[in-house]
């Protein structure tokens, strides 16, 4: 086989992992709605713990719930509060760790569109902290 058909191959390879892999790591990305970046309230998951964690947000009245995402341990995930849930400015947060009994939630948190929450994740959960910006 010469040099350019085993780079051909391996290009090939290479891509075809990519896109089954989905292109990036989960929870890295932001979920967008459309109309730019400041559309929203954004939540940044800071996990310093040792559990991959699932984040959920909702709102009480009327009751809704939507699954944001997954942030692996050790890794920070940065999504967009859906309108359904955020439209108010009050929703609440549910951080659940695959593997483990334990959440933590925040379940009032005031937010208004193009304002920052980051949750940190400490090693032992119930001592995580959160702040709005």
């Amino acid at each position: 086989m010469r040099a350019t058909d085993l780079f051909r191959v391996a290009t090939i390879v290479l891509a075809t992992f990519t896109v089954a892999c989905g292109g990036s790591r989960s929870g890295s990305g932001v979920s967008k709605r459309p109309g730019g970046d400041d559309d929203g309230v954004l939540l940044i998951v800071d996990n310093t713990g040792p559990f991959d964690l699932v984040v959920y947000a909702f709102r009480a009245h009327p009751n809704s719930r939507a699954r944001l995402g997954l942030v692996a341990s050790s890794g920070t995930g940065r999504f967009r509060i859906p309108p359904d849930i955020g439209e108010a400015g009050r929703f609440g947060i549910v951080l659940d760790p695959v593997g483990s009994a334990s959440t933590f939630g925040v379940p009032d948190i005031t937010a208004r569109t193009g304002q920052v929450v980051r949750v940190r994740v400490a090693a032992s959960i119930g001592q995580s902290s959160w702040t709005v910006r």
